[in-house]
């Protein structure tokens, strides 16, 4: 759970919900690297866009390639993937 106070679930409006049903992880929190940007709606949008072109966008790689990328990087970053 991050240190900075971020916007709970019950309180996200417009875009904001909008994000947060797409990344909401359960007990109405949001994948932290985005939780933490609750705060700036126009931050957290650009992000989901970001990570929606990397993950999903025409690539090389196939989705199962990235999708690895995305685990082992996770992995050894001791976080959840």
């Amino acid at each position: 759970m991050p240190w900075i106070r971020t916007v709970p679930a019950e309180e996200a409006t417009g875009v904001l919900r909008e994000i947060f049903d797409r990344f909401k992880i359960g007990q109405g929190r949001m994948f932290t690297p985005y939780e933490v940007l609750t705060n700036n709606g126009p931050a957290l949008a650009a992000v989901a866009q970001l990570n929606d072109s990397v993950r999903f966008g025409p690539s090389e790689l196939t989705r199962a390639q990235r999708e690895m990328i995305a685990a082992l990087t996770s992995a050894l970053n001791d976080c959840t993937f």
